[in-house]
């Protein structure tokens, strides 16, 4: 986590941290920001994984759950970023079909267009 990154996540007040259970235990937290009249396109501005649950797909199906979840507002574009040295969330979102957009040099962007 960078100062950047933690100062735009705090600022933002239009989002949710949403926990993923398995067997009604907390295995991922990822957190959610919704678009806004200037930029329209929600974001995924973290993605957590319990550590022993890493590598089992939890990271994928959380994404999933979370692009399907009824209690945001709607949009058909979605944004995520990882860090150019971190390759299994890249891998995730590009298994997903996410598009790589951006690379500013130190995170690489990624987005989703959702067919209304």
């Amino acid at each position: 986590m960078d100062d950047e990154w933690l100062e735009h996540v705090l600022a933002r007040r239009r989002g949710v941290q949403l926990v993923a259970e398995q067997d009604e235990q907390p295995v991922a937290i990822i957190g959610v920001t919704w678009g806004d009249e200037k930029d329209q396109r929600h974001g995924i501005t973290d993605l957590a994984v319990h550590p022993e649950k890493r590598r089992g797909g939890i990271g994928s199906k959380s994404v999933v759950a979370v692009l399907s979840w009824n209690g945001h507002p709607p949009t058909n574009k979605w944004i995520a970023f990882a860090d150019l040295e971190n390759l299994p969330p890249q891998r995730m979102l590009i298994a997903l079909g996410w598009r790589e957009f951006e690379n500013d040099g130190k995170m690489l962007g990624f987005e989703l267009d959702i067919k209304g």
